[in-house]
C-alpha cells in the first residue's frame, strides 16, 4: 500500500518496486469483500494499535487493547458494536478506521479517498520495473493479480506476478502447509529464495548487474498434482508445480459454463425444467462457520496460562507490535481445509457435519472427472436468486472434493476459493437497491483467482449459503444498516435452476498440454 501511493506521486528517484500482498482498494480488498465486512480487520487494527502513536508509552492503554485482543474469538461475536465499546477507544483514530470499515457500506466519498483506493489514479502512477507478488490463500490475490494486469497495460517498463501457493505472507514461510494442506517441497521459498530473488531484481534495476535467471512476465503455482495420502506431519499432500506463463490472464483460457440443478448436480447441460429452485432458511443466529479461506489478520494474543507472555508487563512503546506478533495464533485459521465444522472453528456446533450436510448449504457437484482438468483463472458464478428478505447475503465457494480413501475415510472436501455478495449492492456499490422479496434477479460473484488441478476420480464442487462467519458479518435480513441493526429475522433464499432462471458457474480450463 506504501509502495502504491508513493508510485503516484512519482518520485524522480524511484527506480523499481517490488510489491506484495496488498490492496489497491480497500473497499473491495480489505474491508468491505462483496460488500460485507471483513472482521480480519478487527483484529488486524486491534495489533497496529499497538504502534499508534495515541497509545506510545501509555502502558494501561497498550494493556487494554493486549487484553482485549487475548478474546479476539469472543469479541466477534459482540457485534453489533458502538463507539466506545470496545479496546479501540484508547486510539480514536483507529477506532473511528474500525467504525468506517463497520458502519460504511455504500462506497462513498470517504473510500473514494487516494488512501483507500489507489485504482482511479493508476494513470498517475510511476513506470518503473515492477514485480507482484501473493498466494493463492492470500486474501489479496484479487488486487495483485488485477494491480499486475493495470501495470502491465500502462506502463513500458517490465511488470512480472509471481502466484503462490501462500497463505498471507507465506513467501518467507519454511513450511509446505497452507492451513491443513501441502502443497509440496517446490512451493516453499522462505528467505533462501524469497530474499535472493528481491536482490537480484533490484540489484538489475538499481545496480545494472546482470538479469536474473527468471524473468518469466508470470509464475505461478499450479495446485493439486499430489497423491492425496496424509503426510508424515498429518497434513493433506496436494501438490502442485511451478510454471512460466507469457501473460495473466492465460490466452489459452478455455471458458466452460456448468449448470447447477436441483438434484445438487453441477455439468454442462442446461435445465429443461421450466420451474426449478432449491431453497434454504438463512438463520443469523446460526451462520455457516468459516472454515479457511484467504483470511487475514484473522489473530489473537495467547494468553499466559497458554504459554504467552505476562500481559501485566507491557513492553515499551516501540517493542510492543513485535511482542505481540510473536505470541500470536490464529483465532480462525487461514488456508486450505476439509470442510467440516468440528470444535477448532468458531460457531460450530455438535454433532459437526461436513459443511455440505448443512440444511443452509447448496452444494452442486459434477460427477467424477475422467480425466484431470486444470482450473487457472476467476471463476464467476451467475446466480439467479430470490429472497423473503428486502436484503440478504449470498457466498459462493469452489472446492476441490477427494474420493474417500484409506487415509480420509470419508474423503476430502477441500476450499480453494470463496467471497460474499450482499444483494443490495449486487448492480452498485454506490447506489444500493433492495430485493422485491420474491422476485427473482440474477447476481454476479466473481472469485479471486485460483491455480489447481481436479485430478481425474476429484469432483468439481461449488457451495452457496447465505453467511461465512466470522469471516463476514452477518446480514440481518432486514434491510437496515448493517451495523445500526437492532434486530436479525430468517430469510428463506431460493436459488433458481430451471431453463429461464439458469444458475451457473463460468470455470477457466487451462487445456492439457497432452
Amino acid at each position: 500500500m506504501t509502495q502504491t501511493q508513493l508510485a503516484l506521486r512519482k518520485p524522480p528517484h524511484l527506480s523499481a518496486m517490488w510489491v506484495e500482498a496488498g490492496p489497491t482498494n480497500i473497499y473491495r480488498h480489505e474491508a468491505r469483500e462483496g460488500g460485507a465486512m471483513s472482521f480480519q480487520m478487527f483484529g488486524a487494527i486491534h495489533l497496529h494499535a499497538l504502534d499508534c502513536h495515541e497509545i506510545g508509552n501509555d502502558a494501561n492503554k497498550a494493556k487494554l487493547i493486549i487484553d482485549a485482543m487475548q478474546n479476539m474469538g469472543d469479541w466477534l461475536n459482540k457485534f453489533p458494536i458502538k463507539p466506545g465499546e470496545t479496546a479501540l477507544k484508547v486510539a480514536p483514530s483507529l477506532e473511528k478506521t474500525a467504525l468506517d470499515y463497520y458502519y460504511r457500506g455504500d462506497y462513498d466519498e470517504w473510500w473514494n479517498q487516494e488512501c483507500c483506493n489507489q485504482e482511479p489514479y493508476f494513470n498517475q502512477h510511476a513506470d518503473v520495473p515492477m514485480v507482484i507478488a501473493c498466494g493463492f490463500y492470500d486474501n489479496f490475490v484479487g488486487a495483485s493479480a488485477n494491480y499486475y494486469i493495470e501495470m502491465n497495460q500502462r506502463n513500458e517498463s517490465p511488470t512480472s506476478l509471481i502466484l503462490g501457493a501462500w497463505c498471507h505472507g507465506g513467501m518467507r514461510a519454511t513450511g509446505s502447509a497452507h492451513g491443513d494442506v501441502d502443497t509440496g517441497k517446490e512451493s516453499v521459498w522462505g528467505n533462501e529464495i524469497y530474499n535472493p530473488e528481491r536482490l537480484a531484481f533490484f540489484d538489475q534495476h538499481l545496480k545494472g548487474l546482470p538479469k536474473r535467471k527468471n524473468e518469466s512476465p508470470v509464475r505461478l503455482y499450479v495446485m493439486g498434482t499430489g497423491d492425496g495420502t496424509k503426510t508424515p506431519l498429518g497434513n493433506l499432500n496436494h501438490g502442485g508445480f511451478w510454471r512460466d506463463e507469457a501473460e495473466w490472464p492465460i490466452q489459452r483460457t478455455q471458458f466452460q459454463t456448468l449448470f447447477m440443478h436441483k438434484d445438487g448436480s453441477l455439468d454442462s447441460f442446461e435445465s429443461m425444467q421450466h420451474d426449478s429452485s432449491l431453497t434454504y432458511t438463512f438463520d443469523p443466529d446460526d451462520p455457516v462457520p468459516t472454515i479457511g479461506g484467504q483470511l487475514v489478520g484473522m489473530f489473537e494474543i495467547i494468553p499466559p496460562e497458554e504459554g504467552g507472555f505476562d500481559t501485566n508487563n507491557v513492553p515499551a512503546f516501540m517493542d510492543q507490535w513485535t511482542h505481540a506478533r510473536n505470541n500470536l495464533r490464529e483465532v480462525v485459521a487461514a488456508g486450505g481445509w476439509h470442510q467440516k465444522e468440528g470444535p477448532q472453528w468458531s460457531n460450530a456446533k455438535k454433532p459437526y457435519k461436513l459443511l455440505k450436510e448443512r440444511p443452509d448449504v447448496l452444494a452442486f457437484e459434477t460427477d467424477p472427472l475422467e480425466d484431470d482438468i486444470e482450473v487457472t483463472g476467476e471463476v464467476i458464478a451467475k446466480l439467479w436468486i430470490s429472497s423473503t428478505a428486502v436484503d440478504t447475503d449470498f457466498t459462493v465457494k469452489l472446492v476441490d472434493v477427494y474420493p474417500p480413501s484409506e487415509d480420509y475415510p470419508e474423503g476430502y472436501h477441500l476450499n480453494l476459493v470463496d467471497t460474499i455478495r450482499r444483494a443490495r449492492y449486487r448492480d452498485s456499490w454506490t447506489d444500493p437497491e433492495f430485493l422485491t422479496p420474491g422476485q427473482p434477479v440474477e447476481i454476479s460473484i466473481a472469485l479471486w483467482p485460483t491455480a489447481n488441478v481436479f485430478k481425474k476420480g476429484h469432483r468439481i464442487r461449488i457451495d452457496v449459503s447465505s453467511s461465512n462467519f466470522p469471516r463476514f458479518d452477518v446480514n440481518p435480513n432486514t434491510g437496515d444498516e448493517v451495523g445500526r441493526h437492532t434486530k436479525m429475522v430468517k430469510a428463506i433464499n431460493t436459488v433458481h435452476t430451471s431453463s429461464k432462471f439458469a444458475s451457473r458457474v463460468i470455470v477457466p480450463i487451462i487445456p492439457s498440454e497432452d
